[in-house]
């Protein structure tokens, strides 16, 4: 039995499409997401936030939607996050603009389960909780990131193999490189390997 997944599509820059592979169940608009949602031509099942963002909010009071005061303990994300009943997420959006929405988002690793793929306008992020293999073309940009915790981790592929590294919030792999065709990462904790959108199509043949 597979599965649930649940695609949450919040504010900030998201991908111009998504792969029509990418598996989910139910999908859940916050804020601004809506209108990323509109672009996508994805009709979401829930739709909420404090709507200071959406373009669209004559429509959005008319879609049944949970609205919430500006004023709140809770970013429209991680109100999405809460309401997730499935076993798994994906994030889409939530890249560029300002620094401290970004720093938010990862701040809520700490809380709840990170997404099983996170994708924005400019990455692909992968969370790997044990292993992962990646098809990519030769020198491909990858970087791995920890999640919430230190995590030591092997890698083979690499042009600067890993080999036990210890990847923390004081020392990540960054701008490494596929130096073969077939990259594999092992890791003791779940880390995040960030690939660049550019490879949206490449990922897209790995779901």
């Amino acid at each position: 039995m597979s599965m649930a997944v649940t695609l949450i599509i919040t504010g900030g820059e998201g991908p111009n499409y998504i792969p029509v592979s990418l598996d989910y169940d139910f999908v859940i608009a916050s804020d601004s997401g809506y209108d990323k949602a509109k672009e996508l031509n994805i009709v979401p099942d829930l739709v909420l936030g404090d709507m200071d963002s959406t373009n669209y909010l004559e429509e959005i009071k008319d879609s049944g939607a949970l609205f919430y005061p500006r004023d709140k303990d809770y970013s429209d994300t991680e109100l999405a996050i809460k309401h997730i009943e499935s076993d798994e997420y994906i994030l889409i959006g939530g890249g560029g603009g300002r620094i401290d929405h970004l720093l938010a988002i990862m701040a809520l690793f700490y809380r709840y389960p990170a997404p099983k793929f996170w994708i924005t306008a400019d990455d692909i992020i992968i969370r790997c909780d044990k292993t992962v293999k990646l098809n990519l073309p030769i020198g491909s940009d990858i970087s791995i990131m920890p999640i919430s915790s230190p995590a030591k981790v092997d890698s083979d592929g690499l042009k600067w193999e890993l080999g036990g590294y210890t990847i923390s919030n004081s020392s990540i792999s960054l701008s490494n490189r596929s130096e073969k065709e077939e990259v594999v990462i092992h890791t003791s904790k779940p880390v995040f390997i960030r690939l660049p959108i550019q490879l949206l199509s490449i990922f897209e043949k790995m779901l």
